[in-house]
């Protein structure tokens, strides 16, 4: 992170925003450095540009050699056969060990008390590409899921709050009793009540000066830590 560029820009939307730059002449400053950057940029090797070798290690479920990708978190195990029809969509993590091989590294479903509400299967905590999810152990046969509650009672119809993502790919927190609650925030919230007011939750605030605090919902309260 460059501390001295971010200083800088939040000086020139200041300006911009008080009216003393016009806007025109600050996307200008910024852009013709930075295309010059991005065009260097695009001449550096990154992970993702990096050829791996083909593996030796079979897809369980259609036999294809599997690929290795890179990902958000890391690289993983892929089945090449994903842009075929149908597709095939298996992913696998694994490990190097010092010889080379690959190893499979299990995915490890955590059990829950419930059961599936559709065939009362076990209910296990998964993980997906957008972080941990509630789903039916009988998968593929039943695709019941269900967002993971936070340990927060919605205020209106004492619901529990689960996290959601919006269209654009927001985090925003609902009652997940939807449609019939409407409820919803944008922060997430704090399973604690706030030792001011009483209030049943606090959120989490984010500003780029202060950075993460932890807040009372209640704007009359004013409570903050």
């Amino acid at each position: 992170l460059d501390v001295d560029f971010t200083s800088l820009m939040e000086k020139e939307l200041d300006e911009v925003e008080e009216g003393a730059k016009p806007w025109v002449t600050a996307v200008r400053d910024f852009y013709i450095p930075f295309s010059k950057d991005l065009d260097k940029a695009k001449d550096i090797p990154g992970p993702k540009d990096t050829v791996e070798p083909p593996t030796n290690v079979a897809c369980e479920k259609c036999g294809r050699m599997m690929e290795i990708k890179w990902g958000r978190n890391g690289k993983f195990l892929a089945c090449p056969g994903y842009k075929e029809d149908p597709p095939c969509k298996n992913t696998q993590n694994f490990e190097k060990l010092p010889d080379g091989t690959i190893k499979i590294v299990a995915k490890e479903d955590a059990s829950t008390d419930e059961k599936c509400e559709k065939c009362g299967s076990p209910m296990v905590i998964k993980t997906g590409r957008f972080g941990k999810f509630i789903a039916c152990s009988a998968y593929p046969t039943c695709k019941t899921t269900k967002p993971i509650p936070l340990g927060v009672k919605c205020p209106q119809d004492g619901g529990d709050l689960t996290q959601k993502r919006s269209k654009k790919g927001r985090n925003f927190y609902a009652c997940a009793n939807y449609p019939k609650c409407e409820f919803a925030l944008w922060d997430r919230p704090v399973p604690r009540p706030c030792p001011q007011c009483q209030a049943p939750f606090l959120v989490e605030k984010y500003s780029k000066g202060a950075g993460t605090s932890v807040v009372c919902r209640n704007e009359e309260c004013g409570y903050k830590e």
